[in-house]
C-alpha cells in the first residue's frame, strides 16, 4: 500500500474512520464528555470541495 490515500465522499466511508479517532481520543482521555468529544472531533473535520466530492453531493461552490 506504500502508505497512500484515497479521499471518497459519503458518510459509508467516514463512520469508521470517525470511530477509529473517537477510541483513540476515548483511549488518551477515558472521562471526556460526549459534547466535548464532539466538539474535538469537528474541529478536526474537512469540509467537501468539488475535488473530493463525487456528482451527486451538493458543495457550496456547486450551482444547480
Amino acid at each position: 500500500m506504500g502508505g497512500a490515500r484515497k479521499k471518497v465522499p459519503g458518510s459509508s466511508y467516514a463512520a469508521p474512520v470517525l470511530t477509529g479517532y473517537l477510541a483513540r481520543l476515548l483511549s488518551v482521555q477515558p472521562h471526556t464528555e460526549p459534547l466535548l468529544a464532539k466538539c474535538i472531533l469537528k474541529r478536526f473535520a474537512e469540509p467537501y470541495t468539488d475535488e473530493v466530492a463525487g456528482p451527486n453531493v451538493w458543495t457550496p461552490s456547486r450551482r444547480v
